[in-house]
């Protein structure tokens, strides 16, 4: 180091020339671009700059024998990146009401960029109980974003962005940055203040929000209208105001009713729901239009208990409510054999009077459904399983549907004809039956309780024949039961005049006396008619006819198709063939 004395303006000045390596010049530079050694040697403590001395020769210091008295350990400093945020899943809440209640939503907002409109599906979730709706999505929604929830294809709910962050503050976790360390430029203990540490923002807590109003249907009536809130909760205050002045209550199960309005006005519903420490949330309707002065039917809301009819405008008289159907039916299970008459049933109905009904599935084959009384009937034709039938009733309210279960036990069909007996005088011979199944099986014979006292049947050898009590008309049913191969037969009645013996009207017959000739001719007939009666015998127009007969006593006599007899005593005619 060399010293040397100037002159400069009258002022001495003293110049130092350091010459060696006495001193290390890192001890200096611990934060400069060399401070990446992990060690350097700082200038020893309480060293100062040297006054000018005179000139001495420098003596040759050894390498690496000298050292320091003290030394100081400087940890290098990286320079990282800024630490970005990583937001967690924002959570939003949204009542949607009780009538959602465990609905499944889907959500989606829609954002508009230039002329296109963007649509980004959140994702479906169901509500709770109570008709709250929980979602979480990636990041923040845009204010300036419209949210839609759907349910069952049907948006019941859009609302901004804006109003989105009314309702929840999202969560979102702070960057950590990584404290910068303050270096010691001068190596002496130098006293540091403790650094404060910066307080945490807490985001505050987001105000509680009354539920937007929703509607339900609106019904208009002769001088205003009438809709349920949709999401109506006895725990908020529900106020609404009509905008063309109508008269306005909300009942205690958040029905609205409008008054005193004209007839045709188009008019709109505000809502306002709101609760002590709570946001008020407010929704309008869409135009809503009052019925014309002539119309008297209008179809309130269903609300959970009965409303309070709107007072009349005293100038269209009265308004008529007309309640939803509430139907319930008399049978429930029914098994039955094809060919079996559908049994009558009785349709309660303890609610509106219904204006159609309808029936699903289809009717069974063979019935008739009537639709003005939901009254099923009619022989059914067809076996099936077991099937369950609902019924519907439905007028401008609504509607109400009842149950009932049918099980047709299948077979194949067998006919019953019965053709005998003929009218009979009392006193005759008896006439023996000749009913019969095309199955083969035996025919059953029953006289029915009306005819007891007029006749009776009696069993001759394999056959049963009828035997007269008395004058009046004997009704006989034959029946067949079926077995496992055929199904029963439909019951068939034969009904006949038993005259008394000393009645003045005659008994006449015509029978067409069988055989392959008389295929397509007549079925048998037999009346009852007044002496002197002209009677024209049935025209046959099969060429084998030759002409009917009959024997009175000693008397035969003959007569040909379509002829005419005046009958004057009891008459048996038989057709005649080639």
């Amino acid at each position: 180091m060399k010293s040397t004395t100037s002159s400069i303006f009258g002022k001495k000045l003293s110049l130092i020339v350091l010459t060696g390596a006495l001193i290390s010049t890192t001890g200096f530079l611990s934060q400069s671009a060399y401070a990446g050694s992990t060690t350097s040697t700082p200038m020893p403590a309480g060293m100062v700059m040297p006054s000018p001395t005179p000139k001495v020769t420098p003596k040759a210091t050894p390498k690496a024998t000298h050292k320091p008295a003290t030394s100081t350990t400087v940890t290098s400093v990286s320079k990282k990146s800024p630490v970005k945020a990583t937001p967690t899943k924002v959570a939003y809440t949204l009542k949607l009401g009780t009538p959602y209640s465990k609905a499944k939503a889907t959500v989606y907002f829609t954002v508009k960029s230039g002329k296109k409109t963007v649509k980004t599906t959140i994702g479906s979730f169901t509500a709770s109980t109570s008709g709250v709706l929980n979602f979480t999505y990636k990041a923040t929604i845009a204010k300036t974003a419209i949210v839609s929830i759907v349910v069952k294809g049907k948006v019941v709910r859009t609302l901004t962005g804006a109003a989105l962050h009314l309702l929840t503050v999202p969560t979102q976790a702070l960057p950590f940055v990584e404290p910068t360390p303050t270096p010691t430029l001068i190596p002496d203990p130098v006293p540091t203040d403790t650094p404060t540490p910066t307080p945490t923002p807490t985001t505050p807590a987001a105000p509680s929000v009354a539920p937007t109003p929703t509607f339900a249907t609106f019904y208009p009536t002769h001088d205003g209208y009438v809709v349920q809130i949709a999401n109506f909760d006895s725990k908020y205050i529900w106020t609404a105001i009509d905008n063309q002045k109508g008269i306005v209550s909300v009942s205690p199960v958040g029905q609205v009713t409008v008054t005193k309005l004209a007839a045709g006005t188009v008019s709109t519903l505000t809502v306002v729901a709101s609760k002590s420490g709570y946001t008020q949330a407010t929704a309008t309707s869409a135009s809503v239009t009052v019925l014309a002065a002539d119309v008297a039917v209008v179809t309130p809301p269903s609300v959970p208990s009965t409303p309070t009819p709107p007072p009349s405008n005293g100038g269209g008289g009265g308004v008529v409510y007309v309640y939803a159907p509430n139907i319930a039916l008399s049978i429930s299970n029914v098994v039955l054999n094809q060919l079996d008459t559908f049994p009558a049933y009785v349709v309660n109905n303890t609610g509106g009077l219904a204006t159609s009904f309808a029936i699903s599935p289809s009717a069974p084959a063979g019935t008739t459904f009537d639709t003005t009384t939901g009254v099923l009937s009619g022989t059914l034709t067809a076996g099936q399983s077991l099937t369950t039938y609902t019924i519907t009733a439905t007028n401008t309210s609504g509607h109400s549907t009842a149950q009932f279960a049918l099980t047709v036990n299948s077979g194949a069909l067998q006919t019953i004809s019965f053709l005998t007996p003929y009218d009979m005088r009392f006193g005759d011979t008896d006439q023996i039956l000749n009913g019969a199944s095309d199955s083969g099986l035996a025919v059953t014979y029953t006289v029915l309780p009306s005819s007891r006292a007029v006749c009776s049947i009696v069993p001759v050898l394999t056959d049963f024949d009828v035997h007269a009590l008395g004058a009046g008309t004997c009704i006989i049913e034959a029946s067949q039961a079926g077995n496992g191969t055929y199904l029963p037969a439909l019951k068939v009645q034969k009904s006949f005049i038993i005259l008394a013996s000393a009645s003045s009207s005659f008994l006449v017959q015509i029978q067409p006396n069988g055989g392959s000739f008389s295929n397509g001719s007549f079925a048998p007939i037999s009346e009852v008619v007044a002496a002197g009666t002209v009677l024209t015998l049935p025209s046959v127009t099969n060429t084998l006819f030759t002409s009917y007969t009959w024997t009175l006593g000693d008397v035969s006599g003959t007569a040909v198709s379509g002829s005419t007899i005046t009958v004057t005593s009891d008459l048996v005619l038989v057709a005649k063939w080639a």
